[in-house]
C-alpha cells in the first residue's frame, strides 16, 4: 500500500508519515529509528478514530441512531495519538485543527471509538506533522 498512490499531495507533504500501519523493508535499528523520529518497532503509540454525532442537538443524535440502521449519518471524527484528539472544523479565522481532550469534543456527541492500530513516530514528529496541517487547513475553508 502506496499513501501516493492513494493521495499524491498527502505523500507530498509528509502526511503518509502518519499512518500508523507503514510497513519497513527491512529491519532498522533503534538509532535508525529514532533519526527519522520514530520509536523502534515494536512499540508505539496507539491511534483511535473517535466517532461523534455531529452537534450536540438531541434531534441530531435521534436521526442518526435512526440513519445508523441504513449505514448513515452526520458524523464528526477526530483522531488520537499520543493521549490528545485532533480534529478539524469551522472556524471564523485561522487554522480549522484543534485538539481537545479524548473523547471530550463539546461540539459534538460522542458515539464510539475504533482502533486504527500503532504508529511508530515520535509525539514532536506527530505535533510538527499536525503543525503543517494546521496552517494549511484553514477553518474557513471547512
Amino acid at each position: 500500500f502506496s499513501i501516493g498512490a492513494w493521495h499524491p499531495m498527502a505523500a507530498s507533504r509528509g502526511y503518509a508519515l502518519l499512518l500508523p500501519s507503514r510497513v519497513l523493508s527491512e529491519p532498522e535499528t533503534p538509532q535508525q529509528s529514532a533519526s527519522r523520529g520514530q520509536k523502534p518497532r515494536g512499540s508505539g503509540a496507539p491511534v483511535t478514530l473517535h466517532v461523534y454525532s455531529v452537534s450536540g442537538s438531541q434531534t441530531v443524535c435521534k436521526v442518526n441512531r435512526l440513519l445508523s440502521h441504513l449505514r448513515t449519518g452526520a458524523y464528526h471524527t477526530a483522531v488520537e495519538v499520543h493521549g490528545k484528539e485532533w480534529s478539524y472544523g469551522y472556524a471564523d479565522k485561522g487554522s480549522g485543527v484543534f485538539c481537545c481532550p479524548p473523547k471530550e469534543c463539546d461540539a459534538h456527541t460522542y458515539l464510539y471509538s475504533l482502533s486504527m492500530g500503532h504508529t511508530q513516530l515520535l509525539e514532536q514528529t506527530v505535533l510538527a506533522l499536525i503543525g503543517r496541517m494546521a496552517k494549511e487547513w484553514q477553518g474557513g475553508d471547512y
